[in-house]
């Protein structure tokens, strides 16, 4: 992976392949990508790590770990499980739903909350931890009350 630099974006754009569709996707700011130089000149690029070599090690990493399921068997998760996870997790520690929805990119709300392993109460307090939080951070002036013209 490159570093970063001064007046570069965070993560550099990289073409990443679909393989579905068989295309090249446009330039983005993909999470896993590695650092190519290009034969002994200084020319180099970045390029999006397949989906082939992420499975491969992901399923090393946990080959390592040694998490075996009920029937002794290493575990095995796909992509989809993680985007689960993560959707999961970001929901519980306060990430309102529809704010989830938008980062993974739902049409409808059921779709996001479907993908959420936890319970509703659960949901309400995270929610309700998450704007305690945001108001603890706040000035407290900002929190009166309306008055009868507003």
């Amino acid at each position: 992976m490159s570093r970063i630099r001064a007046g570069q974006p965070d993560v550099p754009r990289v073409v990443s392949c679909d393989k579905n569709e068989r295309v090249f996707n446009a330039p983005l700011p993909l999470l896993f990508q590695w650092h190519r130089r290009l034969d002994n000149r200084a020319v180099s690029d970045n390029r999006a790590v397949s989906e082939t070599a992420l499975r491969h090690y992901l399923d090393h990493a946990l080959d390592v770990i040694g998490f075996k399921d009920g029937g002794g068997e290493p575990l095995r998760y796909t992509f989809h499980d993680i985007r689960r996870l993560f959707i999961t997790d970001a929901i519980m520690h306060g990430m309102p739903p529809h704010i989830a929805q938008l980062v993974a990119g739902h049409r409808d709300i059921n779709t996001t909350m479907g993908y959420n392993s936890v319970y509703p109460e659960e949901v309400i307090k995270g929610y309700r931890e998450f704007i305690a939080r945001r108001r603890a951070l706040r000035p407290s002036q900002e929190y009166r009350s309306p008055t009868n013209e507003e």
